[in-house]
């Protein structure tokens, strides 16, 4: 897996929404968009936590694109600060071994 699913997998809507000090109903979330004024209730947590809807601003998408909206940063950013906020850590880098030099064939 890479960082990007190990954070999906790992964090939900809720976790970033309570760490961001927004009160979390258990089940289908309905609430005003936090940091938008919308006096009606039209964001939404589905029920797995996984993707979340703002339905006045036809908005919505992942625990990382949430993390963007709440926190003004880009995707690079998100990925990066849930990845130390919740210890998860890249996957280890491959090394490539470089090709053996080819033995020399004796004369004869």
């Amino acid at each position: 897996m890479d960082t990007i699913q190990d954070i999906k997998s790992a964090v939900t809507c809720e976790d970033v929404l309570r760490s961001q000090g927004y009160e979390v109903k258990q089940g289908n979330m309905r609430c005003p968009l936090p940091g938008h004024e919308d006096k009606n209730p039209s964001f939404s947590v589905y029920d797995d936590g996984t993707k979340w809807r703002c339905f006045s601003e036809d908005v919505g998408g992942d625990v990382i694109d949430l993390y963007e909206r709440l926190n003004g940063v880009n995707t690079s950013t998100a990925v990066r600060d849930l990845a130390n906020r919740y210890n998860i850590l890249p996957p280890p880098k491959r090394t490539t071994s470089k090709p053996s030099a080819k033995p020399k064939r004796a004369r004869i």
